[in-house]
């Protein structure tokens, strides 16, 4: 069985010259699974698409690249690849790392 949910990131560049891209990754603390509070042994498997991606996002993957003539929202969405055993407050933490590319 497969549970979806999912997110979006948006971006509104202004002060960055004509020819540079910002380039968006992410990075799972629990590497793409969602851990069960006070039991870190007990885990769900996940993984994040972008949107409209059949392909997954790996750690420290790329998710998007904004230009200064792109403004645009970039739908991420997450997919559970297991079942709960157990029922409580599963969670994991992302990190986005931003990075200027001048071109």
């Amino acid at each position: 069985e497969t549970y979806d949910g999912g997110m979006s990131i948006s971006a509104d560049i202004v002060q960055i010259p004509d020819s540079g891209t910002i380039v968006l990754t992410v990075r799972s603390l629990n590497d793409f699974r969602l851990v069960l509070s006070n039991h870190p042994d007990i885990t769900l498997p996940y993984q994040l698409f972008i949107g409209g991606s059949e392909t997954p996002v790996v750690q420290d993957g790329e998710v998007g690249r904004f230009t200064k003539a792109q403004s645009t929202e970039i739908p991420l969405n997450a997919k559970m690849t297991g079942t709960p055993q157990y029922s409580g407050s599963y969670a994991d933490s992302l990190t986005f790392t931003v990075s200027y590319t001048e071109t």
